[in-house]
């Protein structure tokens, strides 16, 4: 996943990890939570782009880039701040990428984006903190509860299991994202690691040690990109849940903090939906 800023009015460029498009691809550019089509290219049609032209505040400021598939948003708007996905399809292979897009106003300073997105945090954690005492008064165990871990760039970041020593039947594994990808596993009583360093992107090639008697992941020279949710799973059974966030330059960090409040705030929804059943 990208994280990528700027100033309303200004263009903002959407980079694939494509060097060369070959000319079979079908490219299609997806914005928000519903995915909705804002942009198609069927190279090996030889047709052109289609964009879409429906929605007021998208019209005639999307570019494709025939070479690489990249996709440029000119004259940019607070509401094109979300979510954006792009799968680049061929002949050999499927590639898909994720992109968040902040826009911030001008006017708005860091020290002013800073507070309301402190106060944001600040509501979501006494509503989730409220919701989460009602669920426990009624002696309902919470395993979805993620534990937050935050550090800075470069600093290495640690997810403890809570194991003391893992036993020579378990089996250990760390997935990350919201496709719960392996990342990297161990076997109790043995002194092999695999780490799956190719998935999303490679993101965490030479990055990942586990601490081979407690399970615990320790995250080395961290960046930006590795933001986002984690799981702990002993024997195929998910045991623990976690949200990092590395915090880089003022306009990255405003990124992963929203990530960090759109999380907080669909495990609220979910501590909602869970205590209608029980009455509270």
């Amino acid at each position: 996943m990208k994280l990528m800023s700027v100033k309303e009015g200004g263009p903002v460029i959407l980079q694939t990890d494509v060097p060369q498009l070959t000319g079979d691809e079908l490219i299609v550019w997806r914005f928000g939570d519903k995915g909705k089509l804002i942009a198609k290219h069927d190279i090996e049609a030889k047709s052109p782009p289609l964009y879409d032209d429906t929605d007021e505040r998208l019209r005639d400021r999307f570019k494709l880039n025939h070479q690489t598939g990249s996709l440029t948003i000119t004259n940019t708007r607070t509401t094109d701040s979300g979510h954006y996905t792009v799968k680049i399809s061929s002949n050999k292979q499927t590639l898909y990428q994720k992109y968040i897009v902040t826009v911030s106003e001008p006017g708005l300073s860091p020290a002013a984006v800073a507070g309301i997105v402190v106060a944001g945090i600040v509501v979501v954690v006494l509503l989730v903190a409220a919701a989460a005492t009602g669920v426990i008064y009624h002696q309902r165990k919470i395993a979805e509860v993620p534990e937050a871990v935050s550090g800075e760039e470069g600093e290495e970041v640690k997810l403890n299991t809570g194991v003391t020593i893992i036993q020579t039947s378990d089996l250990i594994e760390w997935q990350c994202g919201n496709e719960d990808d392996l990342i990297t596993q161990i076997k109790g009583g043995t002194v092999d690691i695999t780490s799956y360093e190719d998935v999303l992107h490679g993101v965490f090639r030479d990055r990942l040690k586990l601490d081979m008697k407690t399970g615990s992941l320790t995250i080395t020279n961290p960046r930006i990109e590795h933001t986002g949710p984690y799981k702990l799973l002993i024997n195929n059974k998910c045991k623990k849940k976690f949200i990092v966030y590395i915090r880089g330059e003022y306009l990255q960090t405003f990124c992963v903090i929203m990530i960090i409040v759109l999380h907080s705030v669909g495990l609220f929804l979910w501590l909602v939906q869970l205590a209608g059943p029980i009455g509270l």
